[in-house]
């Protein structure tokens, strides 16, 4: 049985959440003979099917943390494969720590001299206000990264 039924692109490689809520999965969007893969979870029932991690590279292998907070996924978004993890919310954290705002904004240019990312995606949505989203771009762009991708969900309409 597909988790997905109604979803024609392929999706694989799903893992259940510890608490078995929720599965973490590859999403493909195929163009032509290729695939734009992405990370994305739903509800254990295939509702509330979201976008985590959009395609940048070649995204692949989510598996949750044992405590169903974070998902670790490899990505050759640097060129070679390499991990990421991103909190079950989407938020991205730089080399395994999150940050506050004060410490991102302190060691965000450090990050960028070191590991020399070719862009970033930041995740907002209704819960983040749009003043906190201008300032966390204002430290990316002014270390230097250029590639910014914004990641939303939109808000569900009741019509």
């Amino acid at each position: 049985k597909r988790l997905l039924p109604e979803h024609k692109e392929p999706h694989f490689d799903g893992h259940f959440s510890p608490d078995g809520k929720r599965v973490v999965y590859v999403y493909d969007n195929l163009q032509g003979t290729d695939g734009k893969l992405r990370i994305n979870t739903c509800a254990a029932d295939g509702t509330d099917d979201k976008t985590l991690v959009p395609h940048k590279a070649f995204e692949e292998s989510p598996r949750w943390s044992p405590d169903g907070k974070l998902v670790l996924w490899v990505s050759t978004r640097d060129k070679n494969p390499d991990l990421y993890t991103v909190d079950a919310e989407g938020k991205i954290y730089l080399d395994q720590a999150g940050l506050s705002y004060d410490d991102f904004r302190a060691t965000f240019p450090a990050f960028v001299r070191t590991k020399r990312p070719t862009g970033v995606y930041l995740r907002a949505d209704g819960r983040v206000a749009y003043a906190r989203v201008v300032q966390v771009l204002a430290v990316i762009r002014g270390a230097g990264v250029q590639d910014v991708g914004l990641v939303a969900e939109p808000e569900t309409i009741n019509r």
